[in-house]
């Protein structure tokens, strides 16, 4: 049950590291005692056990023993070819005790318990950042090292990760695997599909924090957020004038380019529309009482209370006429 539940009751009483079968603490000893018995004589490494050293040996020899009935796959060790019969199968022998998911490795199940218990074993030691893979771990460190070592053949485009270098090669291929059951529209890249959905569902779910503005895009949240905050990211270099959006900067430059438009090059739209939908943009708040739009919802309180007091002066003042 030990193997099927990821439980892990044996551990080593010198560094506290938890193994499945007593052999593996056993083996494991032998790292702190210093005992290396089985050495490879191709590259000099040593191993605590003649099984792991044997394995070890077939990736100097090629060979691979073990060969799958299914698909003629063969590897070094039968553990592998195990492991690897589950692609088949579908057997996902460990189970999670917390929810109802299943898993083929087990180590993807004391991975996936990592997401209830929050541990994040793996820490960035250039800025702290903490994971729950390994894996997550080493692909993160690429954005310190500046490190893309997967590159595409067929231009200069380097990627972090494989995942993102076969997104790329889309590009060239015109594949777009991913359709939309709705609209039959296809994608290149299942994140795009996800948020192509929303325009079906209507799904929001990036709220601001200031007020009760929802988008469906993570990229259209934080250019709103710019209205509560003042930012202004985007300068203009002929007279410094700042902006938060690159495209009311574009079409800033105008100013000092002299051209000019009855309409929107950025976006297509009547000058007359365009400015309507910045002022609904840059002031999205509105009163209830007169229309007035706000930025700010403080603002519009403030402005909420003028209605307030408004009320409450004349309805003292019908008040005073009925006793005269």
């Amino acid at each position: 049950m030990h193997v099927h539940s990821g439980e892990k009751p044996h551990v080593c009483d010198t560094c506290g590291k938890a193994f499945i079968r007593p052999r593996y603490l056993a083996a494991h000893k032998l790292t702190h005692t210093g005992e290396t018995s089985y050495i490879c004589t191709d590259c000099g490494k040593s191993f605590y056990t003649p099984a792991k050293l044997k394995e070890h040996e077939r990736t100097h020899s090629g060979e691979n023993p073990y060969k799958c009935d299914l698909c003629e796959k063969t590897f070094a060790s039968s553990g592998a070819l195990t492991r690897h019969k589950r692609i088949h199968t579908g057997e996902k022998p460990y189970r999670c005790g917390l929810c109802e998911k299943s898993f083929a490795l087990s180590g993807a199940l004391i991975q996936h318990k990592r997401i209830h218990t929050g541990e994040k074993p793996y820490k960035c030691g250039l800025c702290g950042e903490c994971f729950a893979r390994l894996g997550a771990l080493t692909i993160h460190k690429r954005i310190h090292t500046g490190e893309k070592p997967y590159s595409c053949d067929k231009c200069e485009r380097s990627c972090r990760t494989i995942t993102a270098l076969n997104e790329h090669m889309r590009t060239h291929t015109g594949e777009k695997p991913f359709v939309c059951h709705v609209c039959g529209i296809s994608l290149t890249r299942q994140s795009s599909l996800n948020v192509h959905m929303r325009r079906h569902t209507g799904e929001k779910p990036y709220g601001c924090d200031q007020c009760e503005k929802r988008y469906a895009h993570r990229g259209d949240l934080k250019i709103h957020r710019r209205i509560h905050t003042g930012e202004k990211p985007f300068s203009c270099a002929q007279c410094g004038r700042s902006f938060p959006r690159s495209t009311e900067l574009n079409i800033h430059r105008q100013v000092h380019t002299g051209e000019k438009s009855s309409s929107s090059d950025l976006c297509g739209m009547p000058q007359v529309t365009h400015k309507r939908w910045k002022r609904t943009r840059d002031k999205p708040l509105t009163c209830d009482t007169c229309g007035k739009r706000f930025a700010q919802s403080r603002t519009l309180k403030s402005h909420q209370r003028t209605h307030i007091q408004s009320e409450r002066t004349e309805a003292s003042g019908e008040t005073t006429k009925a006793f005269e």
